[in-house]
Parts: C-alpha cells; structure tokens; sequence
C-alpha cells in the first residue's frame, strides 16, 4: 500500500514538471523580493502574470503597485503593470499615479507612462502627461518632460525638467514659471522647491506681478533679479529691479534698482538695500535703506513721502509726515514743517469704530529769535467727532461735535495748515448737534458759535444756543388729500458783542400736488406762521417782545407739451404762479439775497424762515427745450417775470420782485453740438433798456483743446460784483498736457490767482511743473508766487518742491 502511494505521489510530481504553466485562482504568490496579490495569478518557468485588482508588495510592504494587470519576467527581473496603476512607498510619504508603470530590479529603476501625478508630503501635487522615472538606487525623480507642480496654498510651478530628492525632500528644476495664488507669474531658469521647509530658491528672475495689484489695471508691474529665495517668513531678490510701467521698447519711465529687496511677510512690508531710483534711466534719487507697505496693506505705520517748499512769506520749509497704525480702529500722522527759524508741530489722529467717526487735528508753531520779546508761537486745535446713537425709535440718531480754534487770524492761510477737517480758514465754527429722525419725525438740536476771523476782535463771534427745531408731518399717506407738516424752531443767538435775538416760530404747512385728467400739474400751497421775536440792539427784530401771526398761500399750475418728429423733440411747459400774503413783511431790502429763473417759482424764494413775502403776486413764465437726435445738439429757454397788486420796498432789492413789474429773468442753454456749449443767464429790466444780471459761459472743445470762460455782473448786488474766470487746458499728445486757470475780480481791479501747469502723464509717472501766484485781501498776508515741481511715482505718492519766482 505504501509503494502505491509513493508510486502515485511520483506520478503527480512527474505531470506537474511537464506542465507549461499553473493557474492560480484569487491567490497569493512570492518570489524573491516581490509579493504578488491578484484575482487571478498564473506562473510559468519563465514569467508571472496577473489580473484583477493586482497588488505588488516589494521589500515587505514598504513600497507597493497597484493597477490591472501584471506580467514578471523571472530571468530579467522586470516586472510591468498596466492600467489604473498606483505606485505607494510608506517610508516617504510618496504616490504616484500614472497609466503605466515599469520596474527594472536589476537597475533599481522604476517609469511610470501617461497621465501621471505624484502627491508628495500629501502638500504637493506633481503632474506630467508623458513620462518620469524613479532611480531607487540615488531615490531621485527624473523628468525631462514638461511638469506642473501645485501646492496646498493654489501655487503653481510649471517646469521643463526636474529632479526631486524624496530622501532630501527637494526638487530641482529649469527653465521654471511659477505662479502664486495671488496671480503673480515668477520665471526663473534654475530652480529650488525645498518640500520640508517650503522654500524656493532660483536665480535668473523676472517676476510679472498682478496687473492690479496696486489698484491700477493699466501698470504692469514688475522685478528682475539675479537670485531669488522664497520661504513662509520673507521673500529676497537679489541685485533686483522694480517698476510698475507698461512694457516698451524703450526704458521704463522710472525703475528702482538695489542690491536687495526683501518682502517680510508678516509685517506686509517690502525693504530695498541700497535703492537707487532712475527717472527714463537718469539717476535721481538714492537711499540706503528704503522700505514701503506691500501692496496688501491698507494702513502701515512709517514715514510719508516728504516735501520741500518755498514761500515769499515763510522761505524755505521741509515737511516730513510720519503715520502711525495704533489699533485696527486708530491711527495718527505726525506731520511736522522745518522753516528757517520756525517750526510747526502738527498732528492728525483718527478713530473709526462701528458707532463712531472721530478725527482730530492740532498744530503748534514756535518761532525761535535771537530776542525772547520777538519769540511767538501759534496754534490750532479742530476736532470733530460724529456718533451714531442707534436710538430704538429713531431710523436715524446722531450726536456730532465740532470745535475750531486759532490763536491768530492768518495762521491758517499763510502757514498753508491743510487737513480734512479744514474746510474754511477764514470763518470757524464749532458745535454740537443731536439730530434724530423716522418716518415722519425730525428733531434737531444744537449750539453753535461762528467766529470770523476778518472782524474785529470785539465783533467776530457769533452764539445761536440753544437751536431748536422739531417737524412731524401728518396725512403723509394720504396723497390726493395732500400733506400737512407742522414744525417748530426756536432759537437764540449773540453777534456783534451786545446784539441778541431769540426766536420761536411755528408753521403749520400744507402742500396738494395734483394732475388734472386734461395734464395740467397743479400745485396748492398753505402756511400759517407764527413768529414770536424779542431783541436787543438787534439788527433784524423790534428791542421788545413781539408776536405776528402771517399766512401766505401759492398756486403753481404747469402744462407739460410734448412734440416729436424725424429729426428733433420738442418741449415747451408754461408756468403761471399766484401767490397772496395779507400781513406785513419785515424789511428785507438789504439782504442780498438774489432772485433769478433758478429759484423764481419757488414758494419760499426769498430763502427766510422767520419772515413770509406779503402782497400779492403774480409769476409767469415758460421753459422751452429742443433737442436734436444728431450731434448732441440741443436749444433751451427758461423766461419769467413777476407782477404784483402793489410795490413792496421791503423785499430784497437784489431780483426786483418788490416792484410791480419786475425784471425779466431768463437763461439759454445752447449745445452746438459736443465741443461748443453756450450758457446765459440774465435779469432784464422790464423795458429791455439795462440789464441788471448778467453771467455768461462758454465750453470750447477741439480735438486736444479745451476752454471754458465765464463773465458775472450783478448791479443790484449790494457788494456788487464783477467776476472774470477762464480755466483752459490743451492735451499736447497722449502724455503731455498744458492748464491754464485765472479768476479775476473786476470791481476791485484784482485778479484773484493764476494757475498755470504743465504736466507729464503716463501710466506709472506724473512729473508737473505749476506756477501759481495767489492774492489776498487781509493786509497780514502778501501774495505768494511760487514754482512747484512735482513727481508722482505710482504706486508710491508724490513728491513736491517749490522755489518764489520773482
């Protein structure tokens, strides 16, 4: 039994030897260093092959493949996979995908085929659609194909060629474009990726930045540089250059050249290192060290591009503003002046919170002389604080605060104090304002005081406190029966050292727009006011208490015409106003309040809240407007007049509706087409015979040039007025330019100012040169007549010097 079992045994070992080959099915196969998992195995002397979701373990599960289908050549030791392949090493963090994959053991070589992408360190994702190879033996990548590399933070590398070190984690590559996650495009002929540290190195640079990164689409800006080094704390460039111009043949119109320029990133602030700045290649500027915000910031504490200037008053000064982030919501700009033998001191500090906006502005002068009696100092103190008080029954609530103060009248003007809260250098004035509103409610509170600077000291300050006003309109809703608003001011007020008026008023007002069925617009107007004065030494009320009750009613009716044809529209609209008031008007003959077409049918055209225009009157008139369809061309006429019952000499003197007939008002509007314009307006005497306001426009435009003049005459102005103004630009080509401005006064034989600027534009430089000569009317100040010299380097400010021009 035993022999037959041997026998048997022998038989089978015989049979399987003269066997070609041996099917495993979902089986597991080993040989040598190679482990062998498939849904299908079949082993011959020669060869293994696979299929079926195959997996390839080499050097105990270190490194494994994946993908369809496997064939092992057993006497070359080459084993190759295809379809769906998966390349995986544990040990350094390393797949790769790819359509194809071979391994020559003997070589230690392994090639991956066709659409392949490696994720290394699990940050970075390689892909090439050819071919790389990996040589185990030196654990080196290879590709001289062209490759995209793509980071974690959406960076992108673009290479020719590359050899990636998986032991030392870095890559090496040529020819390389790189391309950030903010869009600016890095192009470097040798390049470093150190995958550990995320750093980059390359020499050879040019760096094409975002074409709005400095908020300018037009700029090109870019840098060229020797070497580069990039890591997560800084950027470096080395013996670079920096412009943000377009591209051109020629030079750019200015570059900043240095020896280094290094971007810190968590400062958000780009350092230059022996910068040297050159205007179309012509040194102009250079600075040992040089540092500004990166383009990111929006506020970033450092000095402000200083000025040099020259006064015939003051002599040579030098401005130097330095600016200060305090917090997200605070910041402060010290902007000191160097004159000869004086020095002023300014500072800006801001606030801006979700509920309140506050900025200050405050400066002190200090003259140095060789006498202690002639020493001197002067200053200025503006604040303004605006507060949203986000009360509950209120839509809007806000409290705001104002204060102005100088210590001398002409500090202002002739020191040349500039800050945006400096609106007026010869009138101050500060206050504090409540000011609340909803649907149908307005409640206004304040106090202020005015100080003008040209009185006298005795006379200059002006008090209104308390300023009280509350108006609540009722029947809003209610259109077709019209609006009734009622409101109440009352005020107090000291001018003039010993002059005081206190004044309450109460209207009831009623207001009824309605359009006929035949197109007619009809306007109904009503109040009733009941002003209460009492002054002292006053120069608009009784020196006692006094009580008026006054009433005024106006009906505007208007009939809109409308005519159209082939070539033109037509529209013409007649006016006709009656407006009756029984009481007695104050005299308001010396306010010089001008009435003209522009206010004439307005039911409160004398412009006053404590005083109605009595009498009855009677206003008519039309407005007329062609328009043409070709060439913007364009006629218009606007013509009124005003009759009353009896004459009221009591009335402004300046637009003559207290006589009976009062002077023509009218305006043309003349569009030639789009470079000649025409405006006139005037106020003829009802005889035609004078002409009591005239003021006369003109727009000139051809090609590059532009003009515009305007002549104003008012004869019944009781400071009376002559005015001559012309402000004209010519565009020489594309980038040069030359204005010219002047305003004349012509009453006082003075012209006002000149301007005259030539200036230089392109797209990344604005270089100006600006003779201005300007005249005062304050005996303290002497007409300036100076020379400015400009340059605007963008993105970085403005540069100014001036010098007197004699």
């Amino acid at each position: 039994m035993r022999n037959n079992k041997l026998f048997f045994f022998l038989l089978c070992l015989v049979f399987v030897c003269q066997t070609k080959s041996l099917t495993l099915a979902e089986s597991f196969f080993k040989s040598n260093e190679f482990e062998f998992l498939a849904g299908k195995i079949e082993v011959s002397k020669s060869e293994i092959t696979g299929s079926g979701n195959i997996k390839v373990s080499i050097n105990e599960n270190q490194q494994t493949l994946q993908g369809d289908n496997f064939k092992f050549n057993k006497e070359k030791d080459f084993l190759k996979i295809v379809g769906n392949t998966i390349y995986y090493n544990k040990k350094n963090n390393l797949t790769i995908f790819s359509n194809e994959i071979s391994y020559d053991k003997k070589n230690m070589l392994l090639k991956f085929y066709g659409n392949i992408e490696i994720i290394f360190k699990d940050d970075y994702k390689i892909e090439n659609p050819d071919e790389i190879q990996f040589n185990q033996i030196s654990n080196k990548i290879i590709s001289y194909k062209k490759t995209t590399i793509k980071d974690d933070k959406k960076n992108i590398f673009e290479l020719d060629e590359f050899h990636l070190d998986i032991t030392q984690n870095q890559l090496n590559g040529t020819n390389v474009r790189f391309t950030d996650h903010k869009n600016n495009v890095y192009e470097l002929k040798n390049f470093i990726l150190d995958f550990s540290n995320k750093k980059v190195a390359g020499n050879d640079i040019s760096v094409n930045f975002y074409n709005e990164i400095f908020n300018n689409p037009e700029n090109e800006p870019r840098a060229k540089g020797v070497s580069l080094y990039v890591d997560s704390e800084e950027t470096i460039l080395k013996n670079g250059s920096f412009t943000t111009c377009k591209k051109r043949d020629e030079c750019p119109p200015w570059v900043i050249m240095a020896k280094e320029v290094k971007h810190l990133k968590k400062k958000r602030q780009i350092q230059y290192k022996d910068a040297l700045l050159k205007v179309y290649d012509v040194p102009v500027l250079f600075f040992p060290t040089f540092s500004h915000p990166d383009p990111t910031v929006k506020r970033q504490s450092g000095f402000l591009v200083p000025r040099l200037s020259n006064s015939d008053s003051l002599g040579s000064s030098i401005y130097i503003p330095y600016y200060k982030v305090i917090s997200d919501s605070q910041d402060f700009t010290f902007k000191p002046k160097l004159f000869s033998d004086e020095v002023a001191l300014q500072s800006e500090y801001r606030q801006v919170s979700k509920n309140n906006n506050t900025i200050f502005d405050g400066s002190l002068l200090k003259k140095q002389s060789a006498s202690e009696e002639e020493n001197s100092s002067k200053s200025h103190f503006f604040l303004n604080s605006f507060t949203d008080l986000n009360i509950s029954k209120f839509d809007t609530s806000n409290l705001e605060i104002n204060i102005e103060t100088v210590s001398n009248d002409t500090y202002l003007k002739k020191y040349k104090i500039e800050s945006p809260i400096i609106k007026e250098k010869s009138t101050l004035n500060s206050y504090v304002n409540l000011y609340a509103n909803d649907n149908d409610l307005i409640f206004n509170l304040s106090f202020d005081v005015f100080e003008n600077l040209e009185k006298t000291k005795t006379d200059r300050f002006e008090y209104i406190y308390p300023n009280f006003e509350i108006q609540k309109n009722i029947f809003q809703d209610l259109s077709e029966d019209g609006e009734f608003t009622i409101r109440s001011n009352f005020y107090q007020k000291k001018y003039d050292t010993n002059s005081y008026d206190a004044v309450l008023i109460n209207d009831l007002y009623y207001s009824s727009p309605t359009i006929t069925k035949t197109g007619f617009v009809n306007d109904l107007d009503f109040i009733i006011k009941n002003l209460n004065t009492k002054g002292k030494k006053s120069s608009k009320f009784k020196n006692s208490e006094d009580n008026k009750l006054m009433s005024k009613v106006a009906y505007k009716m208007t009939y809109p015409l409308f005519k159209e044809n082939m070539t033109n529209k037509t529209f013409l609209t007649p006016i006709t106003m009656i407006s009756y008031s029984p009481d007695k008007n104050r005299d308001l003959q010396f306010n010089d309040e001008r009435i003209g077409i522009d206010n004439v049918f307005l039911f409160n055209r004398i412009n006053k809240e404590d005083a109605l225009e009595a009498g009855t009157s009677l206003t008519l008139g039309a407005n007329f407007k062609k328009e043409y369809f070709e060439n913007d061309r364009y006629f218009a006429m606007n013509i009124a007049t005003n009759y009353r019952l009896k004459e009221n000499k009591d009335l402004p003197s300046n637009g003559s509706i207290g006589e009976k007939s009062s002077d023509i008002f009218g305006k043309l509007d003349f569009n030639f087409n789009s470079n000649i314009n025409f405006n006139y307006e005037f106020s003829l005497e009802d005889d035609f015979e004078r002409s009591n306001y005239d003021s006369i426009s003109t727009i000139l435009k051809y090609e590059n040039f532009t003009s515009m003049f305007s002549y104003t005459e008012n004869k019944k102005s009781l400071i009376g007025n002559r005015y001559f103004e012309n402000d004209t630009k010519i565009k020489v080509n594309e980038n040069n330019s030359l204005k010219f401005g002047t305003r004349k006064n012509i009453d006082k034989s003075m012209t006002e100012f000149y301007d005259l600027v030539y200036q230089y534009k392109n797209d990344c430089l604005v270089a100006g040169i600006e003779y201005k000569k300007e005249y005062y009317t304050s005996v303290d100040l002497e007409p300036e007549e100076q020379i400015y010299f400009s340059l605007t380097i963008m993105p970085f400010g403005k540069a100014t010097t001036s010098g007197i021009s004699n």
